[in-house]
């Protein structure tokens, strides 16, 4: 459910960034700030895919496949520095005098970090849920879907597989937390 709300979220930021000049319809809205928020899009939808390369890559943005983050607590404390910097940016923005795409996307946007906010601090899965250290479905992604020519994506392989030792790593010290907070 997590993943499908994931892929809804990107696709609908994905299309209001390339929905290009039906974003810069003026319905009474200040177009300078719709503008704004447009440019402010499109490098949200850039750092949430450098932040999120297995996403990034799962649904089709090759840009970062050779990255693979180390599910440790620096990764943590990324992802939420992340989310509470972007909400700061966010803030930035009218939502009252955004024009009516704009408003979805900035709710849509609002709605995905703070809900990365949730998952970290309320859900937890890295704590009970141990297929999110998974680490092969990108890797396979990676090997069985012919978007690039084979040798490209065996770099991107080769790149993700330097984080490996580190992955498993961070894997085992969260099952040793895991196990201690269990008793």
């Amino acid at each position: 459910m997590r993943k499908l709300l994931f892929c809804v979220v990107a696709a609908a930021a994905l299309a209001a960034c390339n929905n290009g000049s039906s974003h810069h319809r003026n319905n009474g809205s200040d177009s300078a700030l719709n503008n704004a928020f447009s440019s402010y899009e499109q490098r949200f939808i850039e750092a949430l895919w450098q932040q999120n390369p297995d996403w990034a890559t799962n649904v089709g943005y090759h840009k970062y496949d050779s990255v693979l983050i180390v599910p440790d607590s620096a990764a943590a404390q990324a992802q939420l520095a992340f989310s509470k910097q972007q909400l700061d940016s966010l803030k930035s923005f009218d939502l009252a005098t955004l024009n009516d795409a704009n408003k979805i996307d900035y709710q849509l946007i609002q709605d995905y970090l703070q809900s990365v906010q949730w998952a970290m601090y309320e859900f937890k899965s890295k704590e009970w849920y141990p297929s999110s250290f998974n680490v092969s479905n990108t890797f396979a992604f990676i090997l069985n879907e012919n978007y690039a020519p084979l040798e490209s994506r065996l770099r991107s392989f080769a790149g993700r597989l330097q984080n490996i030792p580190a992955w498993y790593e961070a894997a085992a010290k969260q099952r040793q937390v895991s196990d201690r907070s269990e008793d």
